[in-house]
């Protein structure tokens, strides 16, 4: 009897749970993952910034790099020269993307995804709180036929071997 009893909560633990904490832990996986991203676009940021600092230091202290940067970028000219406008072929491609880490296997398993359907949840609860009411069901007649026996034992009227 109390077998059936602890069987009927674990059931109703399990199911309960389930729908209380795969969307959380499912959340937590996405965050994770979105910091992750986060954290290696910093390290990329700071070493841009790092090369953006060397070339501000070289701007400032190397005339030859000025004047380098100056005949690149802004298509300047010493007077009488002439530019030659040579376009490089597009490369197939384009720029490269980043790289977005896929989510673990074990999270597209069919069984959190029964837990993370909205339309099954309601039900989900509801079939918890069933075997949960089973439970105590069990419980409450359990020991209500052991206050009965101990009455009859009592009274004589008991069972005798």
């Amino acid at each position: 009897m109390w077998v059936t009893h602890w069987l009927f909560m674990g059931l109703g633990l399990v199911v309960l749970g389930g729908v209380a904490i795969a969307p959380m832990w499912l959340e937590n996986l996405k965050l994770q993952r979105d910091h992750e991203l986060l954290v290696h676009h910093n390290t990329e940021l700071e070493s841009r910034l790092g090369d953006v600092d060397s070339q501000i230091q070289a701007l400032a202290a190397d005339p030859q790099y000025t004047e380098r940067i100056m005949r690149r970028e802004l298509n300047l000219r010493k007077p009488g020269e002439e530019i030659l406008a040579v376009s490089p072929e597009p490369v197939e491609g384009g720029e490269p993307s980043m790289a977005v880490a896929p989510l673990p296997e074990y999270v597209h398993a069919w069984y959190y995804g029964v837990f993370l359907d909205q339309v099954k949840r309601p039900w989900l609860v509801g079939l918890s709180g069933g075997f949960f009411l089973s439970a105590i069901l069990i419980s409450i007649g359990r020991s209500r036929t052991i206050e009965r026996l101990r009455v009859e034992a009592a009274a004589g009227e008991g069972f005798r071997l």
